[in-house]
């Protein structure tokens, strides 16, 4: 009996979630139409999100508004859904135009997303150290470490639905961060796996130690390491 009740539970508290989910966005979608005339789902800056991911200032900027036609035209909109709309018509009319170089720009959002750095900071020491100490190991949860663990399976849902999202319309850092507290929770599960299953762990903990301290001193030269990251993103043809 007990084990027929839990998927019924289960329903029923999925269920009030989502109830409660279309309750909330539903009475803000209603706001939205009574205000623009058309049902909005949530903003009206996705459009200009979409529109700034594709036209970067310098071709490498994201994260700030370019000044064009577009932007120009778009500012002469009074009503903000009409303008979200044109926006992201512009945006997508961009993307079929010049097929290679809207997917050039995926490969450096991607880059950008999970690079160490906010290159929206222009000066001081940017380089991210716990990040970068933490992502070799979230990438071995990523490759397998979490399976034995199925209720895990819910943080990478939510750096999934964050990453395609911000992948599609910023390429800055700071959209990774509501997700960094997910990305350390699956990298230590996999630090603590790896800990347990070394037979030397002193010499297991000194080569962390290391490692750390490695991150903290490429943050003392945060300047270095970026010119750095440039030149080989240069390299590639990516910057």
């Amino acid at each position: 009996t007990a084990a027929k009740e839990k998927p019924i539970r289960m329903f029923y508290a999925i269920g009030v979630v989502l109830l409660s989910f279309c309750l909330t966005i539903g009475s803000w979608v209603y706001r939205n139409t009574a205000l623009y005339g058309r049902p909005v789902l949530i903003s009206t800056n996705g459009g200009l999100n979409v529109y700034q991911s594709v036209t970067p200032i310098d071709g490498k900027i994201f994260g700030m508004v370019p000044s064009d036609e577009n932007i120009s035209k778009a500012n002469r909109i009074s009503n903000e859904a009409e303008r979200d709309s044109f926006l992201f018509s512009k945006a997508v009319e961009k993307m079929i135009w010049d097929p290679l170089k809207a997917v050039k720009l995926t490969v450096m959002r991607f880059l950008f997303y999970w690079g160490f750095f906010d290159w929206e900071v222009q000066s001081g020491r940017e380089y991210n150290y716990l990040y970068g100490f933490i992502l070799p190991f979230f990438i071995f949860s990523c490759a397998g470490a979490l399976k034995k663990a199925g209720g895990s399976r819910i943080l990478f849902a939510v750096i999934a639905y964050f990453f395609m999202t911000i992948l599609l319309s910023q390429g800055t850092v700071r959209y990774r961060l509501p997700i960094d507290g997910c990305l350390f929770i699956a990298g230590a599960y996999s630090l603590v796996d790896f800990s347990e299953k070394t037979r030397h762990r002193a010499m297991f903990f000194t080569a962390i130690a290391a490692f750390f301290f490695l991150n903290y001193i490429i943050f003392l030269k945060s300047g270095t390491a970026k010119e750095v990251i440039k030149y080989l993103m240069r390299q590639i043809g990516l910057w």
